[in-house]
């Protein structure tokens, strides 16, 4: 996370690995960007933006050619219940590309997602 005067910018990358008919294996990188921005009247209310891109690696029989694969883009309101709750509201939008890169697909979704952040010691501390 890097906080500013403005908002909090968050970049999340993830690298999947995906078996797909046994012995193919797709690799297909994430990169997200985040920004929350929130409101000086109610700081718990952020606005919201974030976008993330899919790229395949590697060209599977199952999996797609590779190349780009699917882009991301949400714009709604978050809500910080406390440190470890938070909800957020809006409008996705995702654009998707075949694995043949013959066909594209766009789909506007509204979305609701909550986070749920569990302290390691209050976990441990159960077992």
């Amino acid at each position: 996370m890097l906080p500013t005067e403005i908002g909090t910018f968050t970049f999340r990358t993830l690298w999947e690995t995906n078996f797909l008919r046994g012995d193919q294996v797709r690799e297909r990188p994430r990169q997200m960007i985040k920004f929350m921005h929130p409101f000086v009247s109610e700081p718990r209310l952020s606005a919201i933006v974030w976008d993330e891109a899919f790229y395949r690696v590697n060209t599977t029989e199952w999996g797609g050619k590779s190349g780009f694969d699917q882009n991301r883009v949400f714009a709604g309101l978050g809500w910080n219940f406390d440190k470890n709750v938070h909800a957020e509201f809006g409008y996705l939008n995702q654009y998707i590309d075949d694995a043949k890169h013959e066909n594209r697909t766009m789909h506007h979704l509204a979305i609701a997602s909550l986070f749920i952040n569990f302290d390691p010691l209050l976990t441990n501390s159960l077992i």
